[in-house]
């Protein structure tokens, strides 16, 4: 008699145990899924982090190009322009007239504003092209 009053809580605790173990193991295991699915989160962010360095340097570049060559261009032209074309226009615009010599130099004024206005607009347009040129290479 005394060994059915003993089975049963024996019985039960066993069972205890066993589902015990169970849970404790399917809790192990979840755990380690959420910590395997954050590191390939943080691997991917950290590979998304690398990726946008790498186009920003990539951009940076490009920018720094595009400045230099649309630099270059201007200067290329300036100085065609005012070998060639700034006698040609003083001439024109201000030699012939019988200006003062205040006149004259608000002559000599207007023509290089207008001309550095022209050379900065034309600068901007090529480093536009030039920029968008090397983010398409």
């Amino acid at each position: 008699m005394k060994n059915i009053k003993l089975t049963l809580p024996i019985t039960i605790l066993l069972a205890s145990f066993i589902l015990g173990g169970f849970f404790f193991l399917t809790q192990v295991v979840k755990q380690r899924s959420i910590e395997e699915q954050q590191d390939v989160k943080l691997e991917n962010q950290k590979a998304e982090s690398a990726t946008r360095q790498s186009d920003s340097l990539l951009i940076e570049q490009c920018k720094a190009k595009a400045k230099t060559r649309a630099q270059q261009q201007r200067e290329i032209e300036e100085t065609s322009f005012y070998g060639e074309n700034i006698q040609e226009m003083l001439d024109t615009h201000c030699y012939n007239k019988d200006y003062s010599d205040k006149l004259m130099s608000q002559c000599l004024n207007m023509i290089m504003d207008t001309t550095t206005k022209t050379y900065n607009e034309k600068e901007t347009a090529y480093y536009n092209q030039f920029y968008s040129e090397c983010l398409n290479s």
